[in-house]
């Protein structure tokens, strides 16, 4: 199969053998990214005891979290609005 386009490879010193390297070297890349985004100790590894306790530190942290982002700033509005 060969390839056709409008762009001289040649002219620019660009070989098929560039493009493979190029596409693997792309491919190995996006590979490595995607491993990296993997979470490599999933909860369901570990003994459900210790399940229990990751997933409720896990609900303590995103309550905390939300409280703090958004409960108290619009308390925190409201009482300024109520002062002024």
């Amino acid at each position: 199969m060969e390839l056709k386009t409008n762009f001289e490879f040649d002219k620019y010193g660009i070989g098929v053998e560039d493009i493979k390297t190029e596409a693997e070297q792309l491919l190995k890349q996006g590979n490595e990214t995607q491993e990296r985004k993997a979470n490599r100790f999933p909860v369901e590894v570990f003994p459900l005891p210790v399940q229990q306790v990751i997933t409720g530190i896990v609900e303590i942290f995103y309550t905390y979290y939300s409280i703090h982002s958004y409960v108290i700033p619009m308390y925190r509005r409201c009482f300024l609005q109520l002062v002024s």
